[in-house]
C-alpha cells in the first residue's frame, strides 16, 4: 500500500542480502529457477561472500535483475552486519527515508521520516526548538522571514515523558505546526491550559492525549509505540519501541532493572523480541533485557549524533566533537 511523500510514490521494500539468501529464497524471485538459484549459491561460495550487488548483477540477466530490483532493495553485506542490521559504510543504504537525530541537553530524539518529523523527550528547551530547525535545514535571514510572515514547521507528533513547563509548551507551539501531544498526564495541561493561547487550541481540538502502551503512532511501514511509562520516586523512567520495515529500535529514558522487568511482563513485550538496536538515556540495559530482546545493537546517545535507515539497515553517524 503505497503512500505519498516528496510527490513520489513511497513503498517500503524487502531486502535481500546476497551473503545470507537461502537457495529457497532465491526460487521465490521472479524469474530464477533451480539452475539459475544454485549458481548464484555456487558464485558466493567459491568468492567466499559477495562484495557488491553489481556481482549479482552481472550472473542474472538483465530482465531478472530488473524485476527483482522492482520489488527488493538488493545488499551485499556479511552475515553479521545482517543480523545486526548495522552497516559501517553509509552507502550500503538505498535512502535515508528514516532519520533520527540524539539531542543531549535535554535528552530528547528528534525522528525525521519521509517529510514527517517526529520529537521525542523529557522536557522541552530553546535549545530543542532551534536543533529541530537545524535537522529541517532552515536558518539564518530567510527563517526569520519565513516565521515572520506566520509560518510554522509541522510536527506530526510531540511525546514528552513528563509534564513540561507550561510557559516553554507555549512557546514551542508559537514556532511549531504539532499535530498531536503525547505525555503521561495531560491533568495539569487540561486545568491550566486555557490560559495559554496555542495549548488552549490544541485542547479544543482534543490533540492532547496521556501518555499510555495502548497509544501509538502509525504510518507506512512506520510505528512508535510507548513500550514503558511509569512513575517513580519522582524520576520518570520511559521506553518507546520505533519500528520501521524491518528494524527495531527501543528508545529507553531512565529504565533502571527494575523497570526492565515490568517492561518485559507488559502487554507489548512481545515486540521486544524484534529490537534491532537499543539506544539508551542514562542507565544502560542489563543483560538480562539485551538476551530477552535478542542480542540488539546497543547505542548510548551521548555518543551518537543520528542514525539513518531505509527499513533494512541502518548507519550510525557518531557525534561530532568541536
Amino acid at each position: 500500500m503505497p503512500a505519498e511523500s516528496r510527490g513520489v510514490e513511497f513503498m517500503h521494500k524487502e531486502g535481500i542480502n546476497l551473503n545470507t539468501v537461502t537457495i529457497e529464497k532465491l526460487k521465490t524471485l521472479p524469474g530464477i529457477g533451480d539452475n539459475l538459484a544454485r549458481s548464484i549459491i555456487l558464485h558466493r561460495e567459491l568468492k567466499s561472500e559477495f562484495v557488491n550487488p553489481d556481482e549479482f548483477k552481472s550472473i542474472v540477466p538483465e530482465k531478472v535483475y530488473s524485476d527483482i530490483a522492482k520489488n527488493y532493495n538488493i545488499y551485499a553485506v556479511s552475515p553479521f552486519a545482517w543480523k545486526s542490521r548495522i552497516v559501517q559504510d553509509e552507502f550500503k543504504l538505498y535512502n535515508r527515508d528514516l532519520g533520527v537525530y540524539f539531542i543531549g541537553a535535554p535528552p530528547a530524539v528528534v525522528i525525521h521520516f519521509l517529510d514527517k518529523l517526529y520529537v521525542l523527550g523529557f522536557t522541552l528547551s530553546p535549545n530543542l526548538r532551534y536543533t529541530i530547525y537545524g535537522i529541517l535545514g532552515e536558518g539564518g535571514l530567510f527563517l526569520t522571514l519565513k516565521k515572520f510572515f506566520g509560518w510554522k514547521a509541522s510536527l506530526e507528533a510531540l511525546v514528552l515523558a513528563e509534564t513540561p513547563d507550561m510557559n516553554e509548551l507555549e512557546s514551542f507551539l508559537s514556532e511549531y505546526s504539532v499535530g498531536r501531544i503525547l505525555i503521561p498526564d495531560s491533568g495539569l495541561i487540561v486545568s491550566s491550559g486555557s490560559a495559554y493561547k496555542n495549548i488552549s487550541e490544541m485542547l479544543m481540538l482534543d490533540k492532547i492525549k496521556a501518555f499510555a502502551p495502548f497509544l501509538k503512532i502509525t504510518g507506512e511501514s512506520f510505528e512508535i509505540c510507548p513500550v514503558y511509562p511509569i512513575q517513580l520516586t519522582g524520576v520518570l523512567s520511559a521506553a518507546l519501541l520505533l519500528r520501521y520495515g524491518e528494524v527495531g529500535i527501543l528508545f529507553m529514558f531512565n529504565i533502571g532493572a527494575g523497570d526492565e522487568k515490568n517492561m518485559m511482563e507488559t502487554e507489548v513485550s512481545e515486540k521486544l523480541r524484534a529490537v534491532k538496536i537499543i539506544c539508551f538515556f542514562a542507565a544502560a540495559p542489563s543483560n538480562i533485557l539485551t538476551k530477552f530482546c535478542g542480542e540488539p545493537f546497543i547505542i548510548k546517545t551521548a555518543d551518537a549524533g543520528a542514525l539513518f535507515c531505509d527499513g533494512n539497515v541502518v548507519y550510525v553517524q557518531k557525534r561530532k566533537t568541536a
